[in-house]
């Protein structure tokens, strides 16, 4: 009997403490090494930073950081101090992460230079943005000189060959970048993108309000009525790249007034399009499945489109049974 409880002890529990006990002190050892590192790789990326200000807007002297300014998409603003212009530190969503770029602007709202720090991006794609690469700097080249906004594929705004996905990340941080110009320095309301809702919970009060109710559904994940009774709405399972969740409010006839996609399962910056508004408002007024397999696939995203429009058809048809259609 003894004897067995030592081989449990020696083949079982042992090993089991000793790997516990391996894992607490790697644990440990991680994060006092982020606790010592983490501030010191901040001032390095700070310093990167300060000396791209210099790089993009050359008539510069010194800078003073601009405070208070509400533009997202911008994660610091700072003015020449001898008025030459303004330098903003932006980032766009690219496929492995946020794409910071440097933009400087003049006082007239002209792009004199731009600049792309270090990206979680592709090697030999995005990466090639700040790699040394001249793909990287002919693209800052087509983007100096462009005022108001920018858009890829418009006025010799070309991005890089094969990385659209990053290209359209450096655009987006570049029209944050002037749009916070519009709000800085020109007194303009400031742009702000709303974050989309997280989760269903609050994907159910941004589609129907406050005092939703729950409603009976099935089939549905779940499934809510708005406080006022003029909207429903029915989220289901629908299988894109990787699962997703799909939510759709219906007004009284069965239109579709909104909808929200958990896109947090797909590939980020080619599925994720597919919970966007510039996809999804084109399900906005439908009311027949026909009519939802009629709304244009996102290039490069097929999974993605179709879990969401498979999704869309399903809401209806569930919608249709509460209201006791066909």
């Amino acid at each position: 009997m003894a004897k067995n409880k030592s081989n449990t002890w020696e083949n079982v529990v042992k090993p089991i403490v000793v790997l516990v006990v391996i894992c607490l002190i790697t644990s440990a050892l991680l994060a006092v090494t982020n606790y010592f590192t983490a501030p010191i790789i901040k001032e390095k990326e700070q310093q990167a930073a300060y000396a791209a200000y210099f790089e993009v807007l050359p008539g510069a002297d010194s800078f003073t950081t601009v405070e208070g300014f509400a533009t997202t998409g911008v994660e610091e603003a700072v003015k020449a101090d001898n008025g030459t212009g303004y330098a903003f530190k932006a980032v766009g969503k690219g496929f492995g992460g946020d794409v910071p770029v440097i933009v400087g602007v003049d006082m007239d709202g002209v792009i004199t230079g731009v600049s792309f720090m270090q990206n979680s991006e592709t090697s030999g794609f995005g990466a090639r943005l700040w790699d040394g690469s001249e793909d990287g700097a002919t693209y800052a080249a087509e983007l100096t000189g462009k005022s108001g906004s920018v858009a890829l594929g418009q006025d010799g705004v070309n991005g890089l060959s094969g990385a659209t996905v990053s290209s359209t990340a450096v655009v987006n941080a570049v029209n944050s970048a002037l749009n916070c110009f519009a709000e800085v320095a020109l007194g303009q309301e400031a742009t702000v993108e709303e974050a989309a809702p997280a989760t269903l919970e609050e994907a159910v009060t941004a589609l129907l309000g406050e005092g939703a109710a729950e409603a009976s559904a099935e089939g549905a994940v779940a499934a809510y009525t708005s406080a006022d009774g003029a909207l429903t709405l029915v989220a289901v399972e629908a299988e894109g790249f990787a699962p997703m969740t799909v939510a759709v409010s219906f007004d009284a006839e069965g239109v579709v007034a909104d909808l929200w996609v958990d896109v947090s399962g797909q590939t980020q910056g080619i599925g994720t399009p597919a919970g966007e508004a510039a996809y999804t408002d084109q399900f906005v007024g439908l009311s027949d499945a026909a009519a939802v397999d009629g709304v244009d696939t996102i290039a490069g995203a097929t999974l993605s489109s179709d879990g969401v429009k498979t999704g869309v058809a399903a809401c209806m048809e569930i919608f249709q049974t509460m209201k006791g259609g066909n």
